[in-house]
């Protein structure tokens, strides 16, 4: 890791912004050891590969990717599945918001009053803003009835506006995402296997098949208790530093709760 981070530093001085340079992180874990549930890493492993799996069509600039050996080595999920959860959006184009946002929920991204961390996104009104995993700024897309008409950099911490732009990729929390389709995929999987594997000898013939189904639901595991835990702190500190009144504050904390819990019992 060291190294990776050293020539990333390298990379960096000789080619300075003339170059897209993204480091793919791994599990900082033992072997055979989970990563943390709600851990951070989730999104920028996702972010990475998504960009791996899908050219920025409005960027002409050479992308450079370092992995280490420990990343390299983990199993991911094929390039032709993740480009299935990349969307782009562009300034003038028609778009659902709900419906966007149904799918941010469904890749990983958590719904909150007040962006305050990476991997959240707001939809209040005609604005719906984003904050991706391994970006700089988060981005606000202003839009009238259903068309986009902005696109903006924004800092989330003091709500300034940066840059406006034409265009925004947006990628997924998560490398693999539990839909209704993939359940089913999953059910039907089970079925097949269960009445293929009758007995011992059996099971032995399709041992790979068994550890490729495991694999696909080991991979989907999360635990939303822990992002409660983690976020709610955050939130809470953000909502408490600010200059509203103590009402105000108050209808913040109360709706965060709300909007935390609501989701979390819906997935």
């Amino acid at each position: 890791q060291k190294e990776a981070d050293e020539c990333e530093t390298d990379l960096n001085t000789v080619f300075e912004d003339s170059v897209e340079i993204f480091k793919f992180p791994w599990w900082g874990t033992i072997p055979y050891r989970a990563a943390a549930k709600g851990s951070a890493v989730f999104g920028e492993r996702a972010g990475i590969l998504a960009k791996l799996a899908v050219k920025n069509p409005f960027s002409e600039k050479t992308r450079i990717f370092i992995i280490t050996q420990r990343a390299f080595l983990t199993p991911v999920p094929p390039a032709s599945y993740t480009k299935t959860l990349v969307t782009v959006l562009k300034k003038g184009q028609e778009f659902d918001p709900e419906k966007l946002a149904e799918k941010l929920t469904e890749q990983g991204y958590l719904r909150v009053p007040k962006i305050g961390m990476k991997g959240e996104f707001v939809l209040r009104g005609e604005v719906l803003e984003i904050f991706m995993s391994g970006e700089k700024y988060a981005h606000r897309i202003v839009f009238d009835f259903d068309t986009i008409s902005q696109i903006k950099l924004f800092d989330s911490e003091t709500q300034t506006s940066k840059e406006n732009i034409e265009h925004l990729v947006i990628y997924p929390q998560k490398e693999i995402i539990w839909t209704e389709e993939f359940i089913e995929k999953l059910e039907s999987e089970w079925k097949t296997l269960s009445g293929e594997i009758t007995t011992f000898d059996s099971y032995k013939t399709n041992k790979e098949k068994i550890s490729n189904y495991y694999d696909k639901i080991v991979k989907n595991s999360e635990d939303f208790s822990i992002r409660i835990r983690e976020y709610a702190l955050k939130y809470g500190e953000i909502i408490v530093n600010s200059d509203k009144s103590f009402n105000d504050k108050y209808d913040e904390l109360e709706d965060m709760y709300d909007d935390i819990y609501d989701g979390v019992a819906e997935d």
